[in-house]
């Protein structure tokens, strides 16, 4: 499922998920659901980045990102890669450091948020983007670009799940380790990183069977 960023931002009554947060010019109102799809087989996929996030919680309004992860593919083949942790002012509990990894020593000399997305929009530039879980990551970002007054250029994202589910219609479940595993992908799911070439891999073989280029 591609989708254009187009229109994300615009006050409408069409959209279901408004989410209203401050930034440097105040309160501004953020529309997530507002999106054109694009048929997939008649797309070219030149150049595109993976992203993905671990955060403090599901909630991109009040909670933050931990640590972020990108790839870009030429041609469905990997050329760049993009990581950091995130300062965060909240405490890490031990159950996310046990299922994270993170530490509150991990994070504390890490770019602030700000700074970190700057980075991030940097590295994507106009790219088409991918996330595993589109909603969620892409939520993350266009919320955390207007509280921070960051422009993003990208022209466009495509939901990693949406692209598996319509292309495998008969797993038990559509998690990254059932994915790596159909597609016998050989690679760690340790950090955002990880996460991230092994959802390049899932988008590369299942667009193979798809035929698209």
């Amino acid at each position: 499922m591609f989708q254009k960023l187009a229109g994300l931002f615009s006050n409408s009554k069409k959209n279901t998920d408004i989410k209203t947060v401050k930034n440097d010019a105040g309160s501004v109102t953020v529309s997530i659901n507002e999106y054109a799809l694009i048929n997939a087989n008649k797309h070219k996929f030149n150049s595109c980045v993976v992203i993905d996030f671990i955060t403090t919680g599901t909630d991109a309004k009040s909670d933050d990102i931990l640590e972020i992860g990108a790839v870009r593919m030429v041609n469905f083949e990997v050329v760049d890669t993009f990581r950091t942790y995130v300062h965060t002012n909240k405490e890490i509990s031990n159950q996310l450091t046990s299922i994270t990894g993170i530490t509150n020593l991990s994070i504390a000399k890490a770019p602030r948020q700000k700074e970190a997305l700057k980075a991030l929009v940097k590295f994507i530039g106009k790219d088409l983007l991918i996330a595993y879980d589109a909603p969620f990551i892409i939520n993350f970002l266009l919320v955390g670009c207007y509280k921070y007054i960051i422009e993003l250029e990208a022209s466009g994202y495509m939901c990693g799940l949406e692209l598996a589910k319509t292309q495998l219609l008969n797993l038990e479940n559509y998690s990254l380790e059932t994915l790596t595993k159909y597609y016998n992908i050989e690679c760690e799911l340790h950090n955002a990183l990880d996460n991230c070439n092994a959802i390049a891999k899932i988008v590369s073989c299942a667009a193979k069977e798809l035929n698209i280029k």
